[in-house]
C-alpha cells in the first residue's frame, strides 16, 4: 500500500506543471487593424467572472493591450503587420502567422496568486502588398509557332 500511495503521489509531483501552467487561447485577427480594435475578451471568452479579477499582459507588447479589469484585448498604436512581424518573415505563403502573448489573472476575492494564461492571435494577410519586379520593364520573345 505503501507503494501504491508513492507511487501514486510521484505521479502527481510530475502532472503538477501541466495542471498548473496556463490555458491556451486562440484568436483570429486581420493585419492593419486601427488602433483600439478589440480582438477578443479572455473574461466572457473563457468564463471568469466579470469581476474581482485583474489582467496584466506579460508576452505581447507593442501590439497588444488588456484592459485590467475585463480582459478585453485590444491592438495598439503600434500596427500588426504580418510581413514585419519577426516570428511570420520567412514563412511560406498561405502558412498561418501566430503572434504569442501572455495574461496574468489575479483572483482579488481570493487573494491568490495570479494564474497564466498563454495564447496566440493568428494574424491574417490581408494581401496588401504590391509586387515587387527587377525591372519596370520585360522583353518577352515569344515564337510564332
Amino acid at each position: 500500500m505503501k507503494l501504491l500511495a508513492s507511487c501514486l503521489g510521484l505521479w502527481l509531483l510530475f502532472q503538477l506543471p501541466a495542471l498548473v501552467c496556463g490555458t491556451r487561447v486562440v484568436y483570429k485577427v486581420q493585419e492593419e487593424q486601427p488602433p483600439n480594435t478589440l480582438i477578443g475578451s479572455l473574461a466572457s471568452d473563457y468564463g471568469f467572472p466579470d469581476v474581482g479579477h485583474l489582467y496584466k499582459l506579460e508576452v505581447g507588447a507593442p501590439y497588444l493591450r488588456v484592459d485590467g479589469k475585463t480582459g478585453d484585448i485590444y491592438t495598439t498604436e503600434t500596427s500588426i503587420d504580418r510581413e514585419s512581424l519577426r516570428e511570420c518573415q520567412y514563412l511560406l505563403p498561405g502558412e498561418p502567422c501566430f503572434l504569442e502573448f501572455e495574461v496574468s489573472i489575479t483572483d482579488l476575492i481570493l487573494n491568490s496568486s495570479p494564474r497564466l494564461l498563454e495564447g496566440q492571435i493568428e494574424v491574417l494577410d490581408i494581401n496588401d502588398n504590391t509586387p515587387n519586379f527587377a525591372s519596370p520593364v520585360l522583353t518577352l520573345s515569344i515564337p510564332e509557332n
